[in-house]
């Protein structure tokens, strides 16, 4: 952390790096004898979090600041057994009894190996891959104006921008479970008092009405077709200007 003399700039920096063992994911852990396929919770990864963040507050002139702010996360992902996206689970190989199992591809083994020309279950062995609902970056951009107006009154204007990238939805590295990058803007009006005992604020969130997500999932159209897949997504109110 530092500062200019007169505190015109405060800048602070951080770096990090957190690891993460056996890591809870839904896995395949289909029942041999019954060959009944089940998604279950298990310790089955690990995964590595390493990034940079800074923060800079700026007063260029007696009424105006500027705070800001970004974020650069490198994530990564290793885990076994996660079920196959949908689209990729009819091109997935079947593997021969004793094979060793592919990464980052799907592959089919037999659901129940007494049985291996009967059922197959569509799986994956992650490596390097991305943690879900991590964007790679986010900033935000906060200018703010405020002006003596009256004697016991000051007037002010702010705008609050918050920016982050694209990330997947998906533990199965799905790409139809990607979220587009997006910028939220709000913006406020006011008055205060002159010791910030009290403040009437006119505001508006989301002014530039962007659409957004906060999770996605797919599902079969026809369980005949896996090729054949719907998007649904959660939209929150916040998505509404």
């Amino acid at each position: 952390k530092g500062s200019t003399e007169g505190g015109r700039l405060t800048v602070a920096a951080a770096v990090f790096l957190a690891d993460y063992d056996n890591l809870q994911v839904q896995a395949n852990r289909s029942d041999p004898t019954t060959g009944v396929a089940a998604f279950q919770a298990t310790n089955a990864g690990s995964a590595r979090t390493q990034g940079v963040e800074l923060e800079a507050m700026f007063r260029p002139m007696t009424h105006l600041s500027v705070t800001a702010g970004v974020t650069y996360l490198d994530p990564s992902l290793d885990a076994n057994g996660l079920n196959c996206p949908l689209q990729n689970q009819t091109a997935a190989q079947l593997l021969a009894p004793g094979a060793a199992a592919p990464v980052n591809t799907c592959y089919r083994i037999p659901t129940n190996p007494a049985n291996p020309t009967g059922p197959t279950t569509a799986l994956q062995n992650v490596r390097d891959g991305e943690t879900p609902a991590t964007p790679h970056w986010r900033a935000n951009l906060n200018p703010r104006f405020e002006y003596p107006l009256f004697t016991t009154l000051n007037g002010f204007f702010q705008v609050d921008a918050s920016y982050q990238s694209e990330q997947n939805f998906a533990i199965e590295q799905d790409p139809n479970q990607l979220q587009e990058a997006y910028t939220i803007v709000d913006a406020s009006i006011g008055l205060s008092e002159i010791n910030s005992r009290y403040s009437v604020t006119f505001f508006v969130k989301n002014l530039l009405d962007k659409n957004y997500y906060v999770t996605s999932q797919g599902s079969n159209l026809l369980a005949s077709q896996l090729n054949l897949v719907d998007k649904y997504a959660i939209r929150p109110k916040n998505a509404d200007r």
